[in-house]
C-alpha cells in the first residue's frame, strides 16, 4: 500500500504531513466593522482582505472595509468572515493528539520584493464512519503563517 511518505511531493518536501489534536471554537460576531476589528487577536501575524486592497495584517492599523481575516498566533489561528452587514468569527488551535491529520501547503506570495514569503497552510482531516469502514473526511483549511523565502 503506498503511504503519504511515497508520494513524489512528500519526498522532495514540497508537502509534509503529520497528526495533531484540533479545536475548532465559534466566536461572538460582530455587527460592526470595528467590532469585527476587534476580533483579531494584537500580538500575530497574517492577512486581511479589504474591499479594495489584500494586505498583511497590522495590529496597530485596523482600518477599512473589513471582508476576511486570518491571523496566526503560535498554534491558534482567527478566521473573520464579512456575511452581509455583519462579521463571524472562528479560533482554529492544534492541540496534542491524534484525531486529526494534516497536510502542510506552501505558496509563494504575491507580496512584492525581491524575496516575497511564503504562505504556509495546513488542510485537516478526521476520521468519520462510512459504514464498517473509518474514512478520511475532510474538515478545512488553516493559514499557519508566513515563511522567508529561501530564494
Amino acid at each position: 500500500m503506498l503511504s503519504l511518505d511515497d508520494i513524489p511531493p512528500f519526498q522532495q518536501k514540497d508537502l509534509s504531513w503529520g497528526l495533531c489534536g484540533l479545536e475548532i471554537t465559534r466566536l461572538n460576531g460582530a455587527a460592526s466593522v470595528e467590532e469585527a476589528w476587534q476580533l483579531l487577536p494584537d500580538t500575530c501575524e497574517g492577512v486581511v482582505t479589504l474591499a479594495d486592497a489584500v494586505r498583511r495584517y497590522n495590529p496597530k492599523k485596523r482600518e477599512g472595509l473589513l471582508l476576511d481575516a486570518e491571523v496566526v498566533d503560535g498554534q491558534q489561528t482567527t478566521v473573520v468572515r464579512s456575511q452581509g452587514l455583519s462579521w463571524s468569527g472562528w479560533r482554529w488551535e492544534e492541540t496534542k493528539g491524534d484525531s486529526h491529520r494534516y497536510v502542510e501547503y506552501t505558496f509563494l506570495s504575491s507580496e512584492p520584493g525581491t524575496k516575497p514569503p511564503h504562505l504556509i497552510y495546513r488542510q485537516y482531516w478526521t476520521k468519520q464512519a462510512d459504514g464498517d469502514l473509518q474514512v478520511w473526511q475532510p474538515v478545512g483549511a488553516r493559514f499557519c503563517g508566513f515563511r522567508e523565502a529561501s530564494k
